[in-house]
């Protein structure tokens, strides 16, 4: 049902109180369901892996459109993660995004490449992942095994 605020035109005369009633019956309307909807949405978590070894470190970012991330998460112990925020349902692109790679130190030998390091190129475009999710409403739990 969409919400009506009428718009309040100043005069002269109470000016301030027309002014001040319109803004709190706009405030009362976003606050109690006048808002846009939401919509109905899921939450997600889900493993990564490559080559049967959990990644961990790194981020799985979801996209709704090209270019337009909606959503991600880092990867963990095990290679799991979990976003905080729910989904809308619908279908995502999935990305794998390697770490930050560590800075060298001038006196140790250079630190050795996590499996979250060695994610191949492709997984991380959302052009290129061939990683989907589709999320349905609730919980959803997604396995993504690179090669």
């Amino acid at each position: 049902m969409p919400c009506f605020v009428p718009l309040m035109r100043r005069t002269r005369r109470g000016s301030g109180h027309a002014l001040a009633a319109g803004v709190m019956v706009g405030v009362a309307m976003m606050t109690f369901g006048c808002a846009p909807s939401q919509g109905p949405s899921g939450r997600v978590a889900g493993r990564v892996t490559l080559a049967d070894k959990a990644v961990e470190g790194g981020d799985v970012i979801f996209f709704k459109e090209v270019g337009v991330p909606v959503g991600g998460a880092a990867l963990r112990a095990g290679g799991e993660f979990h976003l905080d925020k729910p989904l809308p349902v619908g279908e995502y692109r999935v990305t794998i995004q390697p770490p930050p790679e560590a800075p060298p130190t001038p006196d140790g030998p250079p630190p050795a490449a996590s499996p979250a390091a060695q994610i191949p190129p492709q997984y991380m475009s959302e052009a290129t992942s061939g990683l989907t999710a589709s999320v349905k409403e609730g919980e959803n739990t997604f396995s993504f095994e690179l090669k």
